[in-house]
């Protein structure tokens, strides 16, 4: 990991706290201020470096040095001794300590023996319990990026990328497993600035990050049937006036949840305020017109308890609508039954770029 990287992830531990159940980088300050031994677990990538780190630079040990053992490259007991005595005072990390051979486990007990203050670092298994009997510290445990709520993750790209990442590209960041977790998300992250062209990273910088070709294939659900039916549509020339369909929408989620609008705001992906807002914008509701089977596909997702955010089908709409009529926003307009302007205002709301 580069020390900007280290630094990026240090400054989210700390804050984890704010957010996290479990009050992660609350725990993180309390123990930096002690002398107890820590043991860091944490899947591939989950931060333990870094929190090791913090911990050392924000206690009482920061003035002093902090010494990094990589248990993975010791071979022998008296190569560690000799690290441990070289080291007076300050931090001893003992970094991927799970992968210590199995010979030189049971000599733990002398390596921890040591005048500076002991952190260590292993992935989660069989030997967590093991090492936490000899090190006999504080357990603390880094959760998965998969584990982080939408605000958590946005505050971590944010530590981590200088560049704005537009909104499409966040999203598809968001759902992704990151099964490398930090350091997964590092590396896509730092190959996708090269290939981006201008001020911010764009859903393709993405793509092209992760060796992506074209929009990756999802599940069939019944978003994608929603989508399926407005394309299938727009591809006949058939204009579709999207404020008149929305109403209906709006009216028929109404409808459905017995008119509980908090339960109707919830299945279309909005706050109460924000339905009422476009309640009270709302156009004619559309029963003709050629919508009546994308008005089926989105009653049939509310009816089966599916949550369809509007905002998600709108993207998805006039995304097609550009790749039908190849990045022509007038003619993009008139298949969506709205103006060139607003087609050009959904474009940057949605940090959407002209098909080539």
């Amino acid at each position: 990991m580069g020390f900007l990287y280290i630094n990026s992830v240090s400054m989210y531990i700390q804050s984890l706290g704010r957010f996290y159940p479990d009050a992660v980088g609350e725990k993180i300050n309390a123990l930096a201020h002690t002398d107890v031994p820590v043991l860091i677990t944490g899947e591939f990538g989950a931060g333990k470096t870094a929190a090791a780190e913090v911990v050392h630079c924000t206690g009482k040990y920061c003035e002093q040095i902090l010494t990094v053992l990589d248990c993975a490259t010791l071979t022998n007991v008296a190569a560690g001794e000799r690290i441990v005595d070289s080291t007076d005072g300050g931090t001893l990390f003992f970094d991927n300590i799970h992968q210590l051979r199995e010979e030189m486990r049971r000599m733990l007990s002398l390596l921890f023996q040591s005048n500076s203050r002991v952190i260590a670092a292993t992935a989660p298994g069989p030997l967590e319990t093991e090492i936490q009997s000899i090190l006999n510290g504080v357990y603390l445990e880094l959760p998965p990026l998969r584990r982080l709520n939408v605000v958590q993750f946005d505050e971590l790209l944010d530590c981590l990328q200088k560049r704005n990442i537009n909104p499409a590209a966040r999203q598809f960041l968001r759902e992704q497993p990151w099964h490398g977790n930090f350091h997964a998300l590092h590396g896509v992250l730092r190959r996708a600035n090269k290939y981006a062209r201008g001020d911010e990273l764009t859903l393709k910088d993405i793509w092209n990050a992760m060796g992506i070709d074209s929009e990756p294939a999802a599940e069939p659900n019944e978003f994608d049937s929603i989508v399926r039916t407005f394309e299938s549509h727009l591809l006949t020339g058939q204009p579709l006036k999207l404020e008149e369909i929305e109403a209906e929408v709006l009216r028929r989620a109404l409808k459905i949840t017995g008119d509980n609008r908090s339960k109707a705001a919830a299945l279309l992906g909005l706050s109460r305020h924000q339905l009422r807002y476009r309640l009270e914008s709302a156009a004619t509701p559309a029963e003709s017109n050629g919508a009546a089977d994308v008005l089926n596909a989105f009653e049939s997702a509310l009816r089966a308890g599916e949550t369809v955010k509007l905002e998600d089908v709108e993207r998805a709409v006039l995304e097609r609508a550009l790749r039908i009529t190849r990045g022509n926003m007038t003619r993009a307009g008139e298949l969506l039954g709205v103006t060139r302007h607003q087609v050009n205002y959904g474009m940057k709301k949605f940090g959407l770029e002209k098909p080539r």
